[in-house]
């Protein structure tokens, strides 16, 4: 997938910003965790360590995928002026 389809200068401010390698980087975790839930999943006769490990890795990438997944905010709608 292209990224930079997502993010042009032509976009403005009201579109949608986050930072581009932060997205690649997320993915490239969320790749790498993906791998090693799967691994750790096959894994017959899960002993206590096993499954916290699967928790451990399992959220690790839930939150990739957030951060992966994550476009940004619109900076028109943030609040203006001092509060």
């Amino acid at each position: 997938m292209d990224f930079a389809y997502f993010y042009s200068a032509k976009q403005g401010k009201n579109a949608a910003h986050k930072n581009m390698k932060a997205k690649e980087a997320a993915k490239s975790k969320y790749e790498e965790s993906k791998s090693l839930y799967e691994k750790v999943k096959s894994t017959p006769n899960k002993t206590k360590d096993l499954k916290t490990e699967m928790e451990k890795v399992k959220k690790q990438m839930d939150r990739n995928k957030q951060k992966m997944d994550e476009v940004g905010e619109t900076h028109s709608r943030n609040a203006k002026g001092n509060m």
